[in-house]
């Protein structure tokens, strides 16, 4: 079941946490932001990107409990997915970036 929904209007990319009551994040959610802002981010059309999260919350973070039975090797994974992420949406020059 995807967990982030996306659109492109008018030259605004909305990507948006849809992942329960408090948009926590594991690999699976990570994934799909990855996948999305890569997409977005070689999207001549897309000039600025709005990222939020469904319902109260943007995100309350990590999914602490789904990492419980995670391996060391498993959630340095994880963080490596992570850290992709954050790079993609502050450091990477896009498009996006002002001349």
């Amino acid at each position: 079941m995807p967990h982030v929904s996306a659109r492109v209007e008018d030259g605004v990319a909305v990507v948006v946490l849809c992942r329960g009551k408090v948009n926590a994040l594991d690999e699976a959610t990570i994934d799909e932001l990855n996948d999305r802002f890569r997409e977005l981010e070689t999207d001549e059309a897309v000039r600025a990107v709005v990222f939020s999260g469904e319902g109260k919350f943007f995100s309350l973070g990590f999914d602490i409990p789904g990492f419980l039975g995670h391996s060391k090797t498993e959630f340095s994974r994880f963080l490596t997915k992570f850290t992709d992420l954050y790079t993609i949406c502050s450091h990477t020059p896009s498009p996006w970036s002002p001349p």
